[in-house]
């Protein structure tokens, strides 16, 4: 067995046909296309990383058959692998689609926008507030009435508030909330 893989390794050096790489080509485009939802959010999908992981997987398969080329049939495997492996690591939970963001920075897109919006309707209801401050529980109570359904949880509310915090827009004293 090593004595096949380091001649793999050493002799093998498989190239791209035409049709294999018009394959590669259309499996990157299709993955960058599924980043626009229906809502017209554009989300990354696919990144250039994903095209060189891609080409080497597919090199790879030839290599393992010992083949001069790398065919149609090796694209088609390796798209399937980057596939399951996106698909394992990259899905955002909250819209079932994938999402690189979600790998390089450890935030989908989703996540990030609600955070965003939280923030914008928080930062509206404290500077609406009398005295410019309110407690922590007037505040979730006001963003229920405000957005109904779609009221974020204590533990959400809690992160963007430290977010806030944090970024020196909020201050907090004890219970009370007032913007910086």
């Amino acid at each position: 067995l090593r004595a096949y893989i380091l001649y793999a390794q050493t002799k093998c050096k498989p190239a791209i046909t035409d049709d294999a790489a018009e394959a590669l080509v259309n499996y990157y485009v299709d993955m960058r296309r599924m980043g626009t939802s229906a809502a017209g959010n554009k989300v990354i999908t696919s990144t250039p990383r994903q095209l060189e992981s891609l080409v080497r997987l597919a090199e790879a398969l030839a290599k393992m058959k010992l083949a001069e080329t790398v065919e149609v049939s090796d694209v088609d495997e390796a798209a399937r692998l980057v596939k399951v492996a996106l698909q394992q690591s990259a899905t955002d939970p909250r819209t079932g689609t994938i999402d690189m963001d979600l790998i390089q920075t450890g935030v989908s897109s989703s996540l990030r926008q609600m955070r965003h919006k939280l923030e914008q309707d928080v930062r509206e209801l404290l500077s609406k507030a009398s005295g410019g401050r309110l407690s922590s529980s007037a505040l979730m109570q006001d963003l229920k009435e405000k957005l109904e359904s779609a009221a974020p949880s204590v533990n959400e509310l809690w992160e963007v508030l430290q977010q806030m915090s944090d970024g020196g827009r909020l201050n907090i004293r004890g219970d009370q909330l007032a913007l910086a």
